[in-house]
């Protein structure tokens, strides 16, 4: 599992910078609508700014998070350094599969948005 995130993050890491200028951009949007916009453009506009301000965090995130794991290497450095090592991995694992609830959480979210915000406009 480690192994296809480092993979995702690492095709996502070409992208890194136009990932962050795109959350920013989305970002100062959705804030924009809820400061300063019309409630027309709200009503409008707010949901999707959501949805993609949220996707746009996750992406970042897991481009930041799983660039380069834990590695535990084969050649014994001693007892100390192998267990930091193996419990670098596993909070790694751990933190996998947070982020892989967060993004199931985050599809059921978007699809409930989605579809309140097609029924109205």
């Amino acid at each position: 599992m480690l192994v296809l995130l480092e993979k995702i993050a690492s095709v996502m890491s070409r992208i890194k910078s136009l990932i962050q200028l795109c959350f920013l951009l989305a970002l100062a949007g959705t804030a924009w609508l809820l400061a300063a916009a019309p409630v027309a453009m709200q009503d409008q506009w707010l949901i999707p700014g959501i949805v993609l301000t949220m996707w746009l965090l996750m992406a970042m995130s897991i481009t930041v998070l799983f660039r380069q794991p834990a590695q535990v290497n084969g050649e014994p450095e001693g007892w100390w350094h192998h267990t930091k090592a193996k419990m670098g991995r596993w909070l790694m694992q751990v933190l996998a599969w947070i982020v892989i609830g967060i993004c199931l959480a985050l599809v059921i979210i978007s699809l409930q948005l989605a579809m309140n915000w097609f029924r109205y406009h």
